[in-house]
């Protein structure tokens, strides 16, 4: 169906998308039977080829079902972009548990409820996060703690009677020599997905995101960019995956498109050049990021900027507007436009971005994805919707 915002498409963007009816970790596993020599992902300089992944994710799923873990389980997830991440989260959907998604922020009372709101009996997280879990641990259901070791922090922690003793991620991996697909049933329509909002007007709560809602936000996303035959170029994956935003545009679209995750865990603003030799090394097709993050990039002198940035077919920036001096001063030095998106968690992601590659002016959300349904309403009720031109 024609709307207004449908005739203003760029040309390679239909108006309505058929979306393959598959649960989300057929991404990884299309990906390793046409591409399995790609480079999956990059952390701290190792590679990670899209075979060697899928070989881990199906070791780990292994792990978390002789961990009891079965379909509709939950499975909290407290931890930054890595290739914990990466593995837990495909091996979890594999099985048909469910991912719980939590900022790394979270801890006391709010780490609490969303434990006890999803349900969740294992728990996989950062050794550094482990003594704010273990606060609470007793007030949730929670039997098995996983932690991603980085300073062996696990070889500290004070257990109290009940409480369940903190296994290691990778040497539980290491346990497992190989193992197959797990065979299980998941329909389109089950729960891929709780993605627990920020809290900032009060206690987090969770979106459900099913395999389908997932699965059609991504491929809206990649038709509506419509880039072709770039192989396995390279993704700033800084957005953290525990956002939805990060989730989708940086992890789940470079796995359907077989392109390379330079994952990043976190970085300061005061550390901008250590980003910045990160950028001129792999020289990424897309950068998703936040305002804050472009204006510090764009902050640079021109000439190191322009190296810096001349990869780039697709920078992305969400989560707040963006100002017009950004905007242009990152056409200025490019010559492309930035892209802005406006999404939510509700709706696994964007469901507005402005047109590419041509854009919009500064500050503008774009235009409704395909199939996307929107409307204005007044700020008073909420109730009558506005008329065009109003």
């Amino acid at each position: 169906m024609s709307t207004i915002w449908t005739e203003q498409y760029a040309k390679h963007v239909p108006q309505t998308i058929e979306y393959p009816q598959i649960p989300v970790h057929r991404f990884l596993t299309d990906t390793v039977a046409a591409h399995p020599d790609y480079v999956a992902m990059t952390f701290n300089d190792i590679n990670t080829t899209y075979q060697d992944l899928n070989d881990k994710v199906n070791r780990f799923a292994l792990v978390l079902e002789q961990k009891g873990v079965r379909q509709g389980d939950r499975i909290a997830f407290v931890l930054v972009n890595s290739p914990t991440y990466v593995i837990a989260f495909f091996a979890a959907l594999k099985l048909g548990a469910v991912v719980a998604n939590l900022s790394v922020g979270i801890q006391g009372d709010e780490l609490v409820s969303c434990l006890n709101n999803a349900g969740a009996k294992v728990i996989i997280t950062l050794d550094l996060f482990a003594q704010n879990l273990y606060k609470i641990i007793n007030q949730t259901a929670v039997k098995t703690v996983i932690l991603h070791s980085v300073f062996g922090l696990e070889r500290k922690i004070r257990l109290s009677e009940g409480m369940p003793s903190p296994q290691v991620f990778n040497e539980l991996l290491a346990s497992i020599e190989s193992a197959g697909e797990p065979r299980t049933d998941i329909c389109p329509a089950d729960v891929a997905v709780l993605q627990y909002t920020s809290g900032s007007t009060g206690t987090p709560k969770a979106a459900i995101l099913t395999h389908a809602n997932i699965v059609a936000s991504v491929i809206q996303s990649e038709t509506w960019i419509g880039i072709q035959g770039v192989g396995n170029s390279a993704v700033m994956c800084l957005i953290p995956f525990f956002h939805v935003f990060g989730m989708q545009a940086c992890l789940l679209i470079s796995v359907r498109k077989a392109y390379r995750m330079i994952l990043l865990p976190r970085i300061d603003l005061m550390d901008i050049l250590s980003l910045m030799r990160l950028l001129e090394t792999y020289q990424p097709i897309s950068f998703p990021a936040v305002p804050s993050l472009w204006k510090a990039i764009l902050s640079l002198p021109d000439e190191k900027a322009k190296i810096q940035l001349g990869a780039l077919k697709v920078a992305t920036s969400g989560g707040a507007p963006l100002s017009g001096f950004v905007h242009e001063r990152f056409v200025a030095l490019t010559g492309r436009r930035m892209m802005e998106a406006y999404g939510l968690s509700e709706a696994s992601s964007a469901t507005h971005m402005t047109p590419y590659p041509l854009g919009a002016p500064a500050g503008s959300i774009g235009l409704p994805l395909p199939d996307t349904q929107a409307r204005i309403m007044d700020m008073e009720t909420g109730l009558r919707e506005c008329e065009v031109g109003e």
